[in-house]
């Protein structure tokens, strides 16, 4: 795993390749028992035995744990410690939760909202198998009869909700959901974190859309955000909020959302040679856009324009170019008049990294 000027990181390189990318960027070099060494001075002391134990059980357990995360189970104990008082008393009338803004933040009037479908596959998915029962069983805080309870549980209610993609503000809820109080007390976290998550990047997007109404805009953080599930929350939400598509393709795949993605610096680096890199790419893809910025900005665009004019003479054309770092604006406004003055007016420049609006 190589470092590149800290823009984030190349995973499983060729070894030749690794180490040009060493010499070019001064790295220390790689050495292939560097994961044996970190276990081993792990173990050596009684502090790290802890970790190192649970990092190896960790391990054993693979995707499993983001495979289920429609679990009932993903919820807080509390929810279930509550519900079970409400079981033993008596308390099984319906009841109304809201979901409701308190207040909206400094110089933000508005909020879109998303995350409906989400949260009713959620809901007509919900119940406890036996799995799960076990293991409320081991914690040795519940009591049989209210686990007999939760093994049939399922819901029976009504939910209320704005259409996904509403504006809405503070002065009237977003969703509520009349079931039985348990059942409405289990569904607590779980319907809050994806209503919440959602509503704050469809809204994120929005605004970003708001300033720039006739560009095309992608979400491209899958590689960024807290896990594979929520990368799929961002394609969906910031698709309701504005955007023209993704590079997700899991998510483009289950939500007809267009996709989006030419080439990464590590597709430069691994031919060594930007020109060549370039070539290669043109001679297989007819929709064409250069990343520019790996070496040099202004010398990628003029290898780019290089390359363009050598395609146009068996019929293809340069669509694009990308820039993913350093000082957007001004790489942006000297990219155009190269552009320009080269007679290459019509295509387009696209921009990625820590955008907002």
């Amino acid at each position: 795993m190589v470092s590149e000027k800290g823009r984030g990181y190349f995973w499983g390189l060729p070894s030749a390749l690794i180490k040009r990318t060493q010499n070019y960027l001064q790295l220390p070099p790689i050495h292939s028992t560097f994961m044996s060494e970190i276990m081993g001075l792990l173990s050596e002391g009684k502090f790290f035995k802890r970790q190192l134990d649970f990092f190896r059980t960790f391990n054993r357990m693979g995707l499993k744990g983001m495979r289920e995360f429609l679990s009932s189970l993903s919820t807080d104990l509390y929810e279930l410690t509550m519900a079970q008082v409400y079981v033993r008393e008596g308390l099984l009338q319906k009841a109304v939760f809201e979901v409701y803004l308190r207040e909206l933040p400094k110089n933000r009037g508005y909020v879109v909202y998303a995350g409906l479908g989400p949260v009713i596959e959620f809901i007509e998915n919900f119940g406890f198998s036996e799995e799960e029962i076990s293991y409320l069983e081991s914690l040795k805080i519940f009591k049989p009869s209210f686990l007999d309870y939760l093994l049939k549980i399922k819901f029976e209610g009504k939910i209320y909700s704005l259409k996904e993609g509403t504006i809405a503000t503070h002065t009237i809820p977003l969703f509520a959901v009349e079931a039985p109080l348990p059942v409405a007390q289990i569904l607590e976290s779980s319907l809050l974190n994806i209503l919440t998550f959602e509503t704050l990047i469809a809204t994120k997007a929005s605004r970003i859309r708001s300033v720039a109404p006739s560009k095309l805009l992608v979400d491209f953080g899958l590689r960024r955000v807290h896990g594979l599930e929520a990368g799929w929350h961002v394609a969906r939400a910031s698709f309701i909020g504005g955007f023209d598509g993704t590079s997700n393709l899991f998510a483009g795949k289950e939500l007809s959302i267009p996709v989006y993605g030419t080439m990464a610096h590590s597709y430069i680096l691994a031919f060594g040679d930007e020109k060549e890199a370039f070539k290669k790419y043109a001679e297989e893809y007819e929709n064409i856009v250069f990343l520019v910025d790996t070496f040099d900005v202004k010398k990628g665009i003029e290898n780019a324009i290089d390359v363009a004019r050598e395609i146009k003479k068996y019929g293809k054309s340069l669509k694009g170019i990308r820039i993913d770092s350093g000082e957007l604006l001004s790489e942006t406004k000297l990219a155009r008049r190269i552009l320009d003055r080269s007679g290459f007016k019509d295509v387009k420049i696209m921009v990625s990294g820590s955008l907002d609006e």
